[in-house]
């Protein structure tokens, strides 16, 4: 093989080391891989007939202003987003963060970080 195409594959791979993160598991039911806890599991959605990574503890709420159920930790609350007119679930201490790579804020952990999903090619806020 090629020094060349090895050296830029270990760059590759070595660059993204940092920025992807290793809390990305696959869904067989999207076939996509999305953001999860570590200790997060797949449970299914019986109102949307369709499954989520969800912490073990989560439990299904309502949000009577989507008219959608989805789990959700036991102490989340319903929170204002300002920059997107909607009500969403949000863990108590959690801040409006921006994303300048979708330009959207969302509320996220004062001390998440933005990672890359390789998978899909977007930014996005790790759950810690």
């Amino acid at each position: 093989m090629n020094k060349k195409f090895l050296g830029l594959v270990f760059l590759f791979l070595f660059s993204f080391s940092g920025t992807a993160s290793a809390n990305l598991k696959y869904n067989p039911y999207t076939g996509e891989y999305e953001n999860a806890s570590p200790d997060s599991k797949l449970k299914y959605n019986p109102y949307s007939g369709s499954y989520q990574f969800s912490p073990p503890d989560s439990k299904l709420k309502y949000n009577p202003y989507s008219g959608n159920y989805s789990y959700e930790q036991p102490k989340s609350q319903l929170k204002y987003n300002p920059y997107s007119g909607d009500y969403l679930f949000a863990e108590p201490d959690s801040k409006l963060k921006y994303n300048p790579y979708s330009g959207n804020y969302s509320y996220e952990q004062p001390k998440s970080q933005l990672k890359y999903n390789p998978y899909t090619g977007k930014y996005y806020y790790d759950k810690k």
